[in-house]
């Protein structure tokens, strides 16, 4: 669809709205919990002692997951709290969902990108994104899967096959399940530009 040049500042301003109000509604949702002096059960065995996640994270052969836990946990235990791996793991939350929706916006009408931003914060309500959200444990999880759909993306796209092939390395050896969501949200995406 063009966008004559008189109706691109509009545009702007109409697309910044929908994105401020998606990282407004995220933070509504899921703010109290960046704050919140309260742990997961998972969290004070790798606050006590960051090596010992370590060891079981590589033992689950997950090099990167490991090494992002032993840094922001260290960095836990000097600040005496949790809350720079909230922000970290919060950080790729909503970066994340505005990947998707941006993508999924570019293939939509202009009259169903409210529907759209609605979706995406509705989505970003089920379980497994809340717990990417609050979760210090799992927030490698949400950075697992934007690699994953941009190394993904490379692929399709014919575009820098070494950097799509380092990124999905690095997905990989975060988390393997989150990089595997990459595959539904190119699903999506085709089902969304097939219809429209």
């Amino acid at each position: 669809m063009m966008v004559s040049r008189e109706s691109r500042p509009y545009a702007f301003r109409l697309n910044l709205a929908y994105e401020s109000l998606l990282v407004l509604g995220l933070f509504l949702c899921y703010g109290y919990s960046l704050f919140s002096k309260l742990e997961w059960n998972e969290e004070f065995p790798c606050l006590i002692s960051p090596k010992s996640c370590v060891i079981d994270q590589l033992g689950d052969l997950r090099p990167v997951y490991a090494i992002t836990s032993f840094i922001f946990y260290s960095i836990s235990n000097l600040l005496n709290s949790i809350f720079v791996y909230r922000m970290f793991g919060f950080i790729g939350f909503v970066l994340l969902h505005l990947y998707i929706f941006r993508s999924f916006r570019k293939v939509t009408h202009q009259s169903s990108h409210s529907a759209l931003l609605l979706t995406v914060v509705a989505t970003s309500a089920l379980p497994p994104f809340i717990t990417m959200a609050i979760s210090p444990n799992i927030s490698v999880y949400s950075w697992s899967t934007i690699a994953a759909i941009a190394s993904i993306k490379n692929l399709l796209h014919g575009k820098r096959y070494i950097l799509a092939v380092i990124l999905l390395t690095l997905s990989l050896l975060a988390y393997p399940p989150s990089s595997f969501f990459a595959f539904t949200y190119f699903a999506v995406y085709q089902i969304i530009a097939n219809n429209d």
